[in-house]
């Protein structure tokens, strides 16, 4: 090998250079500290782009990302205008609203300085939709010159009308979003940044159960779309996003790490119009889609999705199609494309899959659905349904006149029995009726009880019955259950209401009628009592709705520890149908009808409609899943 040493000679020559200025030129030494070094920071209520930053020694407009730049101990200003935001110290390359000056509570929670920040900030969003980020636009924040008036330490609603007023005196034409719905945003932007985000709660709030709220974004993964809808690719480019949360059950702990199952529905659809001969529609974008049990696990940084699995029967994987018209279980609906012009056709072993609760010997699971209503015994490492029961298979043949799409969101498993509670009042006097049906089914034995869970009609929109839905069911032992109750109430507001019921004295109704009536026709809390019928007991437990939550749906729950839970919701694949008349005015889907050539017809043969699916609300279209944490055991 021939050595080079040229560069070993030079080397040599420097170190021998720097020793004798070492021994020598001591007194020469610059010990005149380095120059500070810049840092970047990223500023969240999502990524704010657009907005004026100083730190003294740095000074500019925050990037498309929401970086910034400052020297290490600097405080930051941001300014809208001349609106001073707030003033920050950053300690990390992530800075979040509530990290601006007054920002949090004493107990941690975002202040109202933080959610007034993120009314404007958000108000202000050039695309109005900050799930995306927050653009602002140069020309907009110019009007904001001269002017210094906001006070961000107000109550909420105060500061709206302060903003509108300031608005109104610019001349600039936005409404004030939301204070909710900022603060929302807000605090999924933290959870997505952070990996969770905690909110910490008293006595005074909603029933004073509830000491903390930890709030997790399950991280997209997405169903393809195949289709030629130009709208729907700008909505989905990377498809629609796996709803996993319709149903949840808890697998354990291991070296700080929890664990879930969790289950997806039939996949992505939405409501649609009659047929010419007034068949019920639904549409489905992803016609291919297979119903999926998800593991997720979650850590101290955030939720992962660990594996995901095609539910299969006798080698082939099912889809969520509707079963064909008149076959057991059918909800007697056509399935069609997005453009409303081709029918998809069924599937006899389709499903719309819901909850998930693990059989005893944790190598099976459980699930029901909203067709039949079904339950099936799945293999949890392949997803393979090995068996299936349905209406006058196993199940009491009456809870085949479940109202549409209202089998089953909730099963538990509890001591060898199945439990499932059917969604909604069956469609037998459904709006009148003072209770839907819990099933108790042994799969050993292939035999049922049935009992009366009960439903008061005064609690619901314009006092029918049909409006509840109840969501997952979680067994707590000696014939007690949680569930969820919801829809929307007589108030006209949707709620998410957890009811902790039992059975122990409940009758057993499986072969009792009314006469020659079901005992759905009884109207008469007294009658229903003098017919022998007890129906369980229920109290109430909490409402999410006071702790934040704004989706429609909680369809998940499971219990953690005895004094905690966590609920999942169902985001539906981030969609959502807009339907609207020649006005441009917002109408219902399912109140029109659709010829083969696509067109759209009201009852009164009018003209003029559009129908199109679109990405849903912001506050929609995340999966989450929120642990809950109570002040004491439930009871």
């Amino acid at each position: 090998m021939q050595i080079n040493y040229k560069p070993l000679i030079i080397a040599m020559s420097a170190l021998a250079l720097s020793a004798c200025n070492d021994n020598n030129d001591h007194h020469n030494v610059d010990h005149t500290a380095p120059a500070a070094q810049v840092q970047t920071a990223y500023f969240i209520d999502s990524t704010i782009s657009g907005l004026r930053y100083n730190s003294g020694s740095q000074q500019g407009v925050t990037g498309t990302d929401g970086k910034f730049n400052y020297q290490a101990g600097e405080t930051v200003t941001f300014k809208l205008g001349d609106i001073t935001l707030g003033t920050a110290q950053p300690t990390s390359d992530k800075l979040l609203l509530k990290s601006l000056n007054n920002g949090t509570t004493e107990q941690g929670n975002v202040s109202n300085s933080s959610i007034n920040r993120a009314v404007l900030l958000q108000t202000l969003d050039q695309d109005a939709d900050s799930s995306n980020g927050i653009q602002l636009d140069s020309t907009m924040l110019a009007q904001f010159k001269n002017t210094d008036t906001l006070d961000f330490n107000i109550a909420p609603d105060q500061f709206a009308q302060q903003l509108g007023s300031l608005f109104v005196k610019l001349n600039i034409a936005s409404s004030v979003v939301d204070a909710a719905l900022a603060k929302d945003n807000l605090l999924l932007s933290e959870a997505k940044a952070m990996g969770k985000v905690t909110l910490h709660y008293d006595k005074n709030i909603g029933s004073g159960l509830v000491s903390r709220v930890e709030r997790h974004i399950i991280p997209d993964v997405y169903v393809p779309y195949h289709g030629a809808d130009a709208s729907l690719k700008q909505y989905f480019p990377k498809g629609f996003p796996l709803a996993v949360g319709s149903g949840l059950s808890f697998i354990g702990t291991q070296n700080g790490v929890s664990t879930f199952y969790a289950i997806t529905d039939r996949g992505p659809n939405a409501d649609s119009p009659l047929l010419a001969d007034s068949t019920a529609t639904k549409v489905f974008p992803a016609p291919q889609f297979a119903p999926t049990l998800v593991k997720l696990s979650v850590d101290q940084n955030g939720v992962k999705l660990a594996s995901q699995l095609e539910l299969s029967l006798n080698g082939k994987k099912i889809t969520g199609l509707p079963l064909p018209a008149g076959s057991i279980g059918s909800s007697n609906e056509a399935a069609l494309s997005e453009d409303l012009k081709t029918n998809l056709g069924t599937d006899i072993n389709g499903l719309d899959t819901e909850a998930i609760t693990l059989d005893a010997d944790n190598k099976h699971g459980w699930i029901c659905d909203e067709y039949g209503p079904f339950v099936a015994k799945i293999e949890l490492a392949s997803g393979k349904i090995v068996e299936k029961f349905g209406p006058g298979t196993g199940l009491p043949a009456l809870i085949a006149k479940r109202q549409p799409n209202r089998g089953c969101e909730g099963l538990a498993y509890d001591s060898g029995k199945l439990y499932a509670i059917v969604q909604s009042t069956l469609d037998i006097s459904k709006n009148s009726a003072l209770f839907t049906r819990l099933v108790e089914f042994d799969p050993q034995t292939r035999t049922s009880k049935t009992y009366a869970y009960p439903i008061t009609p005064a609690d619901w929109q314009d006092g029918k019955a049909g409006k509840a839905k109840l969501g997952d069911l979680l067994a707590l032992g000696n014939g007690r259950f949680m569930t969820i109750e919801q829809g929307t109430f007589a108030d006209n507001k949707i709620h998410n209401k957890l009811y902790v019921f039992d059975i122990k004295n409940a009758t057993d109704i499986s072969n009792m009628k009314s006469g020659e009536d079901e005992l759905e026709k009884i109207k008469d809390p007294a009658k229903l009592l003098a017919s022998g019928v007890r129906t369980a007991s229920k109290t109430y437990l909490l409402d999410l709705k006071d702790y934040g939550w704004l989706m429609e749906k909680a369809e998940g729950l499971t219990l953690i520890d005895a004094t905690a839970l966590a609920i999942s919701n169902d985001n539906d694949f981030g969609l959502r149908v807009d339907a609207r008349d020649k006005a441009g005015n917002s109408v219902d889907a399912t109140e029109l009808t659709v010829n083969a050539q696509g067109q759209l017809t009201d009852e009164d043969g009018n003209t003029g409609y559009s129908y199109k699916l679109v990405a849903n609300k912001p506050e929609e279209r995340h999966s989450q899943l929120w642990y809950i944490k109570l002040t004491q055991p439930v009871k």
